[in-house]
């Protein structure tokens, strides 16, 4: 972790010597998997970089699907076969996650903030009528929801499947003690929220 190198030849945002300048170290998308001993063997490192004691991890944590206009929730089984359509900077996690509840994953990456053009839709359209079975899905994110929406000639069919899989940041220990950290800073007392 420590040995890694500034975006965007590495995962880093900020230079490592800045560490020692944090009150709290967040590590970011930890996988859910990282046992205790890794997780004690990254708070070594980052401690010996300069950092503080108080070190947090967090991975990310997928809700149910959401149909891209209705908001109803979709549903994704061993039998789904999705077609995963990206715009942004690191796909994978996302592609895994999927791979481990869909019979059948299929992606098209696009780069990270991609403007949809009708070429693109024709594209996501062959991709989609290409998948087999009758149970599919085109699943995206929010970010690229929100794009994918705004484009208004999508075939019925298509639009029909276009679903974005919210996110949200999944603390693996220590979920109060950050909240009353943020909370304490900010002059606030975390019970009354």
């Amino acid at each position: 972790m420590t040995r890694d190198r500034l975006l965007p030849l590495g995962m880093l945002r900020e230079n490592i010597r800045a560490v020692n300048r944090a009150d709290a170290v967040i590590v970011t998308k930890t996988p859910g998997v990282a046992s205790p001993s890794a997780r004690e063997e990254i708070r070594r490192e980052l401690m010996a970089a300069g950092a503080c004691e108080t070190i947090f991890f967090t991975s990310l944590a997928y809700g149910q699907p959401l149909h891209l206009c209705s908001n109803s929730t979709g549903e994704i089984r061993q039998t789904t076969s999705v077609l995963l359509v990206t715009g942004i900077a690191n796909p994978a996690p996302l592609k895994e996650y999927l791979e481990s509840i869909a019979g059948q994953v299929t992606g098209i990456a696009f780069p990270d903030h991609h403007a949809y053009t009708q070429a693109d839709i024709g594209r996501i359209s062959s991709a989609y009528d290409s998948l087999s079975g009758p149970d599919k899905l085109i699943v995206t994110t929010a970010k690229d929801g929100v794009r994918l929406k705004e484009i208004t000639n999508i075939a019925d069919h298509v639009r029909q499947a276009l679903y974005y899989l919210p996110v949200r940041v999944h603390f693996i220990e220590d979920e109060k003690l950050f909240l009353n950290k943020v909370y304490s800073y900010a002059g606030k007392d975390y019970q009354n929220f």
